[in-house]
């Protein structure tokens, strides 16, 4: 005789395909949204890491490429970044000023600040 399954057991086998067909379509969503999330963090560290080179370019042309003004000057970069130079006087020291750079989002939120001290004119 020909082994056959017991009555009961004849479910089983779609119960058992049922919940191994969830089980991997928990898993498919989970590797989704992680590869997601990866993508943007790569997007936002591009971003931030343009921004960094953006903002060290401006720092390394204030008061070479471009002459030192007391005062503030802002700008736009092609991919929607905007720069904002700040240039202030340094108590106590007559040619030396404080030059800062910020590097804002789309949004208007602040990517990168770096600063230096610069020698002025006299």
């Amino acid at each position: 005789m020909g082994a056959s399954r017991p009555r009961d057991a004849r479910g089983f086998a779609l119960i058992e395909s049922l919940v191994a067909l969830a089980v991997l379509a928990l898993t498919l969503t989970v590797l989704l949204q992680v590869s997601g999330s990866a993508a943007r963090r790569l997007a936002q560290a591009e971003d931030l890491s343009f921004a960094t080179l953006t903002a060290q370019s401006l720092l390394a042309e204030a008061g070479i490429v471009v002459p030192l003004a007391v005062g503030t000057s802002t700008g736009a970069l092609p991919d929607g970044l905007a720069w904002q130079q700040h240039v202030a006087r340094l108590p106590d020291t007559p040619r030396a000023v404080a030059v800062t750079i910020m590097v804002s989002d789309r949004a208007g939120a602040t990517l990168v600040t770096l600063r230096t001290v610069r020698l002025g004119p006299p």
